[in-house]
This record gives structure tokens, sequence and C-alpha cells, in this order.
């Protein structure tokens, strides 16, 4: 007891036998504030040794801190309220600190961090939320049982390894497992990582907005079911982490029955480039046709089926990668056939239309201004111009996606339009061939 009763003391102690100058609160605090504001500024003192003006500016924030805390607590608020309050008066005390100051703050904080010892936080957790989980009073005392063993086997590994941490995690969750049934495990999962998981969502529906990936989707709707499907996950690897089988078992169900816009993100994160048609080998033409479901009109039967084929193509790709790892897999003939069957062919033109378009007006723009290098434009019209040699483009690509399952129709048929091409990129073409960029002859009239 009188050993406990001086190590209680200490802290107090200390506050009056510091160091030459150095690490003293102001006396103003000492002696108008409560024991508790007391000790924060001490171990604030100890980490920054700010002045007294600073001091007692920040004894005021941590007083009014203190009072609106108990008072909401006392009021029934709830934690997010609370926290919310919380982190405002921690923003507002920190900003009394100059930079130097939050530079010796984090460091020592940090350090003291670090060196934190018998720290088990799944175990704390749990017996801190037992009545939320619903765990029974031997449950409970088999976990605090567990702590004395783990800080024994923390300290033999500290003896082995001083300058190691020793990770306690997965022997915390095995002792969790031991006693807890699938649904207490869910509900202490919901707990201890709602935070992270609510970020997670809201980063997710984020991304898909940026993306311009929603759609019609409920932004309140696809968040929760963003924060379900990684719920789901976070429970599969922490209750089947020593059952790879089961693991397996469980994350392959919750793939299969992933949100709709988890897949769409997928897809936008492996095909990065996706719109951007100026890179062919890595452009997914069912990514694009789900991109544009609503300018397409596709409906729930159609989205589903193009994201079958796409992890098809994906299977292709790979086998083909293990085959031959130089030639990537040409997937146009692949892509073209399936996607004439599961559109409409009114629903298959407008999307050759929105594929080609774009890289079809910046090829007849450039040929445009590469005919102005050339001296080739007097007496004619920039837009008529452009406006033919894109319309030949755009034709000509279609043809080359829409026949991309059937060669022999696909080169008569480009044929029969390169026979056609407008009188200026005829020229044009003339022209690349002539030395000396020597355009006076009549074959360069158009």
């Amino acid at each position: 007891m009188k050993a406990k009763l001086i190590a209680a003391l200490v802290p107090v102690m200390m506050l009056f036998c510091s160091e030459g100058s150095s690490q003293i609160v102001d006396q103003n605090v000492l002696d108008n504030y409560s024991p508790e504001v007391i000790s924060r500024m001490y171990q604030l003192v100890k980490k920054t040794n700010i002045n007294s003006i600073k001091q007692n500016a920040i004894a005021i924030i941590f007083k009014n801190q203190g009072d609106a805390i108990s008072n909401m607590i006392r009021n029934g608020n709830t934690q997010t309220e609370i926290d919310s309050v919380y982190n405002a008066y921690q923003n507002s005390w920190k900003s009394v600190l100059s930079s130097t100051d939050q530079f010796y703050y984090s460091t020592e904080l940090y350090q003291e961090n670090t060196a934190l010892r018998y720290s088990y936080p799944l175990i704390l957790n749990v017996i801190k939320y037992q009545t939320e989980i619903g765990l029974s009073s031997n449950a409970v005392n088999y976990l605090l049982a567990r702590i004395d063993s783990l800080k024994i086997q923390e300290e033999n590994f500290i003896a082995q390894n001083p300058d190691q941490l020793f990770n306690s995690f997965s022997l915390q969750n095995k002792y969790l497992n031991n006693v807890m049934s699938d649904s207490q495990y869910m509900r202490f999962v919901r707990i201890y990582y709602d935070k992270k998981i609510a970020l997670k969502a809201k980063t997710e529906w984020d991304e898909l907005v940026q993306k311009n990936l929603q759609g019609t989707y409920d932004a309140e709707i696809t968040t929760q079911q963003f924060y379900d499907f990684y719920m789901a996950k976070q429970f599969a690897y922490g209750r089947y982490e020593r059952n790879e089988l089961q693991k397996r078992s469980y994350l392959q169900h919750l793939y299969d029955t992933e949100p709709e816009a988890e897949r769409k993100l997928y897809y936008a994160r492996r095909f990065k480039n996706a719109g951007q048609n100026n890179k062919p080998t890595d452009f997914s033409q069912f990514l694009f046709a789900i991109k544009n479901t609503n300018q397409l009109t596709l409906n729930e039967d159609q989205v589903k089926a193009v994201f079958e084929k796409a992890d098809s193509l994906e299977i292709l790709k790979e086998r083909a990668y293990q085959e031959d790892s130089t030639h990537p897999y040409d997937a146009k003939a692949f892509e073209s056939s399936r996607l004439k069957n599961i559109l409409s062919s009114e629903q298959y033109n407008n999307f050759l239309h929105l594929k080609n378009s774009g890289r079809a007006k910046s090829h007849a723009l450039n040929d445009w201004y590469e005919l102005g290098q050339r001296n080739m434009t007097q007496g004619h019209n920039m837009d008529s111009t452009v406006t033919e040699i894109r319309n030949f483009y755009l034709v000509r690509q279609n043809l080359y996606d829409y026949y991309a399952d059937d060669k022999i129709t696909q080169g008569l048929l480009v044929a029969a339009v390169n026979r056609g091409m407008p009188a200026s990129l005829r020229a044009l073409v003339k022209a690349r061939k002539s030395p000396g960029n020597d355009t006076s002859g009549e074959g360069y009239n158009w």
C-alpha cells in the first residue's frame, strides 16, 4: 500500500521539483485550477516547455473542455457529439502552440506511444463493450486471465528482442475467437471498426462520383452498401484468421454478392484510362459500356451480363500472359462478339459513337493543322473540312470495332470506306510522301 501511495504522489511531486527553470507549471495555474487541469498542464509543459502566458491561455481551454464534456455526459449526449466537442477543444488549445512547440509535442508524444507496452486493444475493447456484445462473465474472466498471459509472453519476447515491438494482435484475436460466437464477433467488429469502415465507405462513394460512375445510385444507400461490404470483409479476416479454407469460402460468397458499385470501382481501378481511347491496350470496352449505362439505357440484366463478360475476359488475359508474357491478349474480337449479343443494335451503334467520336475529332483537327503547316488550307473552311474528315475516321473505326470478330467482312467494308476518303485527307496523305514538302502539283489541290 505504501509503495502504491508513493507511486501515486510522484507526478504531483514532480510538478514542484523540476530541474532549474524548465518544465515548471505556472503558479497561477497551480493556484486556480483543478488537479485534472494541473496534471494535463504538467504533461504538456514536460513535452514543450511553454511559457506562462501560453500555459494560462491553454489552462482556460482545458477547464472549459472538461466542463463541457462533463455536462454532455450528464445530459446523455451521444458519443459522436461528445467526440466532436472534444476534438474541437483539442484543436483549440493546440492552436496556441507555436510550430516549434508543436514539433516538440509531437516528437515526445510519438516516443511515448512507441514505448507503450502491455497494450492489448482488442481484448480491452471487448471487455469495455461486453454488454453490447453480449459476453458472459465467464468469457470476460477468461480474457482477463489472457491479459496476464500476454504480459508474460511480451516480457519474454522483449528480453530476447530488446529492440523490437511485441505484436500481440494475432494472439488477442485467437483468444477472442475462443470465447465469442459469430454474432458476438460481428457485433465487436462493428463497434471496434465503425469509424474506420465508415470513412472507407465515404471514400469509396467519393471516388465513384469523381470517376463519374455513380449513375442513378442513391448516395446514402450505396455508402451503406459499401459499409456493410467492408464490415463483412473485416469480419472474415478476423474471425477466420486461422482457418484459411473457411475464410476463402466466406470471401468468395461475399465477392459473388458484392455491391454493383463496388465492382464498377474495381474495373475503373484496373483499367485506369477507361474513356481515354488513345491507349487501346489498356482500354476496356466492357467498362466503357458500364460507365455509360445511362446514355446507353442499359437495364440491370445487361449490366450484369457485361460484368460477367468482363470477368471472363480477365481470365483469358491471365491465361495468355502465363503462356506468353510478351504478347498481350487481343480482346477486340471477344469484346465485339459479346457486346453485340448483349446490346441491341441501336445501343451498340450508340456505344461505338460514344467510344470513337472523340478520337475521330481529335485526329481530324490534327490533320487540319498539318494541312495548314503544309500551306494547303487556302480557300477552305476549317469547320466543314474537320467535320468531313472526322466523319470518315468515325465510320472507319466503327467498322473496325463492329467487325473485329469477322476479319473478312471487316477488310471488305474498310476498303470500301477508304476508297471514299475525303479529298483533303487524300491530298494530305500524298503530301506526307512528297520530298521536301513540295505540294505545288495538281494532285495536292482539293
